[in-house]
């Protein structure tokens, strides 16, 4: 009876641990399913821009997924053209695993929450993030 328990326990415990590894220090997977706007590389530059923010401002945890929004989120977001006087606009939906280690109290810890990110660029430069959040 002692085995099976100490058995099960260590099951348990390697399985943690290999959750928490493959969720905290596996590479953001960037999903793009096409797009009449953009091309791979447009969506990976953007994607480069959002990892970058992630990786300066987000301790403990992992940007797991990130994902195209699509066009029609995109067309939805257009209004934030003439707001920042860019000519593109691009959405991002995330989902990112909250680690065991996590210390700021604002989400709970060894949990993945969902994100959106829009970023806007002119003329073919630098994509900058204009808003992210919950949802």
């Amino acid at each position: 009876m002692k085995r099976t328990i100490g058995g099960i326990l260590t099951i348990i415990i390697l399985v943690s641990v290999m959750r928490f590894y493959f969720s905290y220090y596996m590479p953001t997977r960037v999903i793009f399913d096409g797009s009449e706007y953009y091309s791979q590389e447009d969506v990976e530059s953007a994607a480069e821009v959002v990892k970058e923010f992630f990786d300066e401002y987000w301790d403990k945890c992992n940007l797991t997924k990130l994902r195209y929004a699509g066009d029609d989120v995109t067309e939805n977001n257009a209004s934030l053209l003439r707001i920042h006087g860019a000519d593109e606009v691009i959405v991002f939906e995330s989902s990112i695993y909250i680690s065991p280690f996590y210390d700021k109290g604002m989400y709970a810890r060894n949990s993945t929450i969902r994100w959106s990110w829009t970023l806007v660029r002119k003329d073919g430069g630098r994509w900058e993030i204009t808003n992210y959040g919950g949802g």
